[in-house]
């Protein structure tokens, strides 16, 4: 199974739900509010919809492939293939095409080495997959095609040994800061390896800030080579749409920096991506940035969560300009227990956490005031 925690507190964790729908789970792969369980020996991969925390749901799951162990997975960085792997070196690799998140597309049925080197775990970083391999140590797929991966380089941590066995490269770590990979060899140690892929453009820093119903972009290049430009790519309802485009420099090795303001926007959650393209037409994608844009034109106070509670829950509020600010927590018999906040805030929305611990059971009301407004909550603690 799958237990979910809420890290609010990180000293202690609350599990919120325990998913059991799929069986097994070996490993598990989640973006935003979804997850790809790895089922083992079930032979499937499985799409669970975690929107909300505590009551998990299945979503569709792939065809079973006989003999494999379905042990792990990646995302492309778009969110629409997944590379499985199989550590039964029956398949090795599979890569599944998730366009329709209630469709399985099996669009690569196997990718192997040509020893019987064993395939482990498998990091996606732009357009490479950085994999571990076992007894074949460190292996790099150029997967600018997603379903025409290609081997483009390899070391070996462990070169006296290329048989079928569970030896050798357990992991690897291809994130850090440095562009250096880690690789975590079971009989040979700690590697740190450097791999030189071809990057046309090298992107060092790309940020989302939004600002009431628009959101700021900003992304710097370190060097460019042969760069047409940037497409900016939006997406809110579970795909990418280009929403405007911003001209490169060709081919310069000093850094340039580019903005770009989305303006007008609903409130909701959006991703964005940059599509850098080339004078010869290929293109490379940006990782993906989050934001929230949430506009506030009214002062309001929203009902906590959870109720009831034991011992803290959340107050939310929104406040559509800047002033004096008071949240206060009384009893029944109209005594103040609890002042929350007392103070100017800035616009925007509010998420504080009441904490009763010291507080016994009963019915609380949340107040809060700015200038003429004033509204209330009724919260019931139980202990």
């Amino acid at each position: 199974g799958m237990s979910i925690l809420d890290l609010s507190d990180p000293v202690n964790p609350v599990r919120t739900a325990y998913y059991t729908a799929s069986g097994y789970i070996h490993d598990i792969y989640v973006w935003n509010d979804t997850v790809v369980a790895s089922t083992g020996y079930t032979e499937e991969y499985h799409l669970i919809d975690v929107t909300n925390k505590y009551n998990p749901q299945f979503i569709s799951a792939s065809a079973p492939i006989s003999g494999i162990y379905a042990h792990s997975g990646w995302m492309t960085e778009n969110k629409r293939y997944f590379y499985g792997t199989d550590e039964f070196n029956v398949r090795d690799l599979t890569v599944w095409d998730l366009q329709n998140r209630n469709s399985w597309n099996l669009v690569v049925p196997q990718w192997q080495l040509s020893n019987n080197s064993r395939i482990h775990n498998l990091y996606i970083l732009g357009n490479y997959a950085h994999v571990s391999y076992y007894t074949s140590g460190y292996v790099v797929l150029d997967i600018t095609d997603p379903t025409n991966p290609q081997f483009d380089g390899q070391y070996d941590t462990y070169p006296q040994n290329n048989s079928s066995n569970y030896d050798g490269a357990w992991g690897c770590y291809p994130y850090l800061p440095s562009g250096n990979t880690l690789i975590s060899d079971m009989s040979t140690g700690l590697w740190v390896l450097h791999f030189d892929g071809v990057v046309p453009v090298e992107l060092t820093s790309f940020t989302a800030q939004a600002s009431g119903n628009s959101v700021t972009l900003n992304w710097k290049t370190a060097t460019e080579t042969n760069n047409l430009g940037f497409e900016i790519q939006r997406n809110l309802t579970g795909e990418f749409v280009t929403v405007g485009f911003i001209e490169g420099v060709g081919t310069t090795t000093e850094p340039h920096q580019y903005s770009y303001i989305d303006q007008n926007l609903d409130n909701g959650g959006y991703e964005y991506r940059l599509k850098q393209i080339d004078y010869d037409g290929s293109a490379q994608y940006s990782d993906v940035v989050e934001v929230d844009v949430f506009s506030v034109t009214t002062l309001e106070l929203k009902q906590n969560y959870p109720n009831p509670f034991n011992p803290s829950t959340n107050i939310k509020f929104n406040i559509p300009s800047s002033g004096y600010v008071n949240l206060s927590v009384f009893n029944l018999v109209g005594e103040k227990v609890k002042e929350i906040v007392n103070e100017i805030l800035s616009e925007g929305e509010y998420n504080l956490k009441f904490d009763a611990s010291n507080l016994p059971s009963g019915i609380y009301i949340a107040k809060l005031s700015s200038d003429n407004f004033n509204q209330s909550i009724k919260m019931t603690l139980l202990k």
